[in-house]
């Protein structure tokens, strides 16, 4: 097992099923996802759970059926967790780049959870998101925007397979 845990954003999922890698096409890769998380490699936090929940693609049934119980982080219960996601609240609201809009949505999606995680004092913390940086980004927030202010690392989804040796 690494001793890095990456936190997967929902997208990894979501846009993993319906574009890169339909489980139809690339069964291979569910089953190393699926052995990820049983490895304890991999987690993602409520918030994103939900939204691969929300789906009615099979990824719900997917995720319910193959990964295991702790492969979610809770949110509700971390002190340290919720501070930090009261202060990328705080951050995002003072932030002069994001429009009103963005800042809306960034709070009521599950990126700021999952950043939050990574910030919570933990060994070993990557983020892992399909998005992409944007240094001049108005209308949203991107991961990656976020984690470089906050000097947490994250990597896009192809960088976090091949550190993990991934072969399909």
């Amino acid at each position: 097992m690494s001793s890095i845990i990456y936190l997967l954003d929902s997208d990894v999922f979501i846009e993993g099923r319906k574009s890169f890698y339909p489980p139809d096409i690339f069964p291979s890769y569910w089953e190393w996802l699926k052995a990820q998380a049983h490895a304890g490699t991999i987690k993602t936090v409520v918030p994103c759970y939900d939204d691969l929940l929300a789906g009615n693609d099979g990824l719900a049934e997917w995720v319910h059926d193959n990964c295991p119980s702790d492969f979610v982080l809770p949110v509700d219960k971390d002190s340290a967790l919720i501070e930090k996601y009261a202060s990328l609240m705080e951050w995002a609201v003072g932030h002069t780049q994001f429009s009103d809009g963005a800042k809306a949505e960034f709070a009521a999606v599950s990126d700021a959870w999952l950043v939050a995680a990574a910030m919570v004092p933990s060994p070993n913390l990557v983020v892992v998101t399909r998005e992409r940086f944007d240094p001049v980004v108005k209308r949203r927030i991107p991961i990656p925007n976020v984690c470089a202010e906050h000097d947490i690392t994250c990597i896009p989804a192809l960088e976090w397979m091949r550190a993990l040796k991934a072969e399909f």
